[in-house]
């Protein structure tokens, strides 16, 4: 029985980190191929002929600050979206303050977004966000 309980512990141990494992080289695999932006008059090919579309985009928490200060307003975020639909890189290009820049962030880690497609195959596409705080912030 005690052989059972210690070989179930190290099996537990391997696949939770082979799962780690997987995750990070998703990661890896988005960031090193070419990063393309969406195709506009400004940004001619090569670039993402579909830019991503966001699927699930949960609000961002208020922070206790910003709720005492009242604030209203937008953190423009800038990232990568990979070719899993997940964004990576992310970096505060506007910021707001009282706690909302991570707030912001930790949101769009949440995010999922249908990847951007360049001559139908998922690219990475570098992308910018605004994540809008308004107040009162709903309970």
């Amino acid at each position: 029985m005690r052989r059972f309980v210690i070989l179930s512990s190290a099996l537990t141990l391997i696949c939770s980190a082979l799962a780690a494992r997987s995750q990070e080289n998703s990661a890896i695999a988005s960031r090193t191929q070419p990063i393309l932006k969406a195709c506009t008059s400004e940004n001619p090919p090569p670039c993402a002929d579909k830019a991503p579309k966001t699927t699930h985009a949960p609000d961002p928490e208020y922070s206790k600050q910003a709720v005492k200060a009242k604030i209203n307003g937008l953190v423009v975020l800038a990232m990568i979206v990979g070719t899993d639909g997940r964004a990576y890189d992310i970096a505060v290009v506007k910021p707001l303050g009282y706690g909302l820049d991570e707030e912001a962030i930790k949101a769009v880690q949440k995010w999922r977004f249908k990847p951007g497609q360049s001559a139908g195959k998922a690219v990475a596409v570098a992308v910018r966000v605004e994540v809008n705080f308004r107040y009162p912030y709903p309970d």
